[in-house]
């Protein structure tokens, strides 16, 4: 026989700590905190930006979203490559319609490696360039692909901007890299090893 308590049953009580310490940093402890979770695929990127945004301000989400490094927030790591592919989708989507110039340029590249509506992806990559050393780089290769006739006159644009420019010289290795990848992984993002 099973005998019933005469005691209310009582709901555990569920701890939750605080966020507070994540949500007060710094936005530039939070750029280099994404650096180092990208290192290691996008989402634990992805899971972090998830928490952290919720607490922000519209400015401090925007200011992390164009100081991410674009050149490899497109790499996933294969064990989760479906799921990380989905969850990139639409965190890309979401970083177009918010205008992020690393993911204009990304997708730009994607669409101008496909061959989708170069005029326009051009002009976005031109827009871009102003202020990006990946995106200029990105303009001068891809209008030299589609307009072979300017292959001389960008030669001469990126020789002159290597010359004088340290930033857009120490960035060139890592922008030469991204290029690549996004010329030989063009239908998804780039898987890692």
């Amino acid at each position: 026989m099973t005998q019933i308590s005469s005691t209310p049953l009582q709901k555990k009580r569920k701890v939750i700590a605080s966020n507070a310490p994540l949500m007060s940093l710094d936005i530039d402890i939070v750029i280099k905190i994404c650096k180092l979770l990208q290192k290691d695929g996008f989402l634990d990127l992805f899971f972090f930006i998830q928490v952290w945004f919720r607490f922000q301000s519209p400015e401090a989400v925007t200011i992390l979203l164009h100081n991410l490094d674009w050149s490899t927030v497109h790499q996933v790591v294969e064990p989760f490559r479906n799921l990380e592919c989905r969850v990139f989708k639409q965190f890309l989507k979401h970083c177009l319609k918010a205008r992020v110039r690393g993911a204009l340029c990304y997708f730009a590249c994607k669409k101008l490696s496909r061959g989708e509506n170069p005029d326009h992806h051009l002009q976005i990559l031109r827009d871009l360039s102003a202020d990006d050393n990946l995106a200029f780089l990105a303009y001068h290769i891809f209008q030299t692909l589609y307009h072979p006739s300017t292959l001389k006159e960008n030669a001469s644009i990126l020789h002159e901007k290597l010359i004088r420019h340290a930033e857009f010289r120490s960035d060139l290795m890592n922008n030469c890299t991204t290029l690549n990848l996004s010329l030989i992984h063009i239908s998804e993002p780039t898987r890692r090893s």
